[in-house]
């Protein structure tokens, strides 16, 4: 368990590698209803470190990571965005839970209260990872893109129908193997579990469109991306949102399945989050 067993609010979970040795540390977050305490793991599963809070710990909308080297060092770091119930704000720390921007910064409208999903990715192929936000929970399904000083890029897209307010999850990774990240974008709550795979550029070029489950299911759904073959190029990974069972499932780019398995017992219904990461 990354927290006490009692707790009921799930948890959230990326992977980094922290420390610059080659191996990923987990990271992870509380979800809805707990405070928005970070910690991280060892791939054996040991605490790293004791942990922090990313916002203050009478938060309750949990808090969402991600992890990414922002500055070319080597060594990644991690990025929080505030769960449901919170402004879009985003802040930026190194595995110790010391802040890496002092005041962090709103992605969106500073009024809406959904939250922000995060993701990382070297979209421009300069060495250095963005930071990739969609809204949370009641926003329309806009990607915004930031440098690791929090300045905002260009160019920014609705993934999904503008008047769509599922609010949606997002992930980057090398579809093509040419050394820019392309964006990943799933519907997430109460719509059926759409995902789109777009090239960061002025078209917005769509690479892949499909369901990552059945016709009808309306769970939303949770997306991370990684090259899991080792053939240079990414894959799709999904998990149900909240309402589904806990499929995880894999994709290749042009929507071919790969993979399925249940991550945890089959009649469990409270979503399924994914990350990836290299623990060899």
């Amino acid at each position: 368990f990354a927290y006490d067993s009692h707790i009921r609010s799930g948890v959230k979970v990326t992977t980094g590698d922290l420390n610059g040795d080659g191996i990923d540390e987990i990271i992870t977050g509380t979800g809805s209803g707990g405070g928005p305490h970070i910690r991280i793991f060892t791939k054996e599963g040991n605490l790293y470190n004791s942990g922090f809070f990313a916002y203050d710990k009478s938060f309750r909308g949990g808090v969402n990571v991600a992890s990414g080297d922002l500055d070319g060092d080597g060594i990644d770091e991690i990025i929080a965005g505030a769960g449901n119930g919170g402004g879009p704000h985003i802040r930026v720390f190194d595995g110790a839970g010391n802040p890496k921007l002092t005041n962090g910064f709103f992605a969106y409208d500073s009024k809406f209260r959904g939250g922000v999903n995060v993701a990382t990715g070297d979209i421009d192929a300069d060495g250095e990872a963005e930071i990739i936000a969609g809204a949370g929970q009641g926003g329309g399904p806009q990607i915004r893109v930031f440098e690791g000083n929090g300045t905002l890029k260009p160019i920014q897209f609705f993934a999904f129908h503008p008047d769509n307010r599922s609010g949606i999850s997002v992930a980057s990774a090398d579809f093509d193997n040419d050394g820019k990240d392309e964006i990943v974008a799933g519907q997430l709550t109460n719509e059926e579990t759409w995902v789109k795979v777009y090239r960061y550029n002025n078209s917005k070029t769509v690479l892949a469109n499909f369901r990552a489950y059945g016709q009808g299911v309306e769970t939303g759904v949770n997306v991370a991306a990684a090259d899991i073959d080792n053939d240079n190029i990414a894959e799709i990974i999904t998990g149900p949102n909240y309402g589904g069972g806990p499929q995880v499932r894999t994709f290749k780019l042009d929507s071919t399945p790969i993979n399925s398995f249940f991550a945890y017992t089959t009649s469990f219904r409270g979503g399924t989050y994914v990350a990836v990461g290299d623990f060899e």
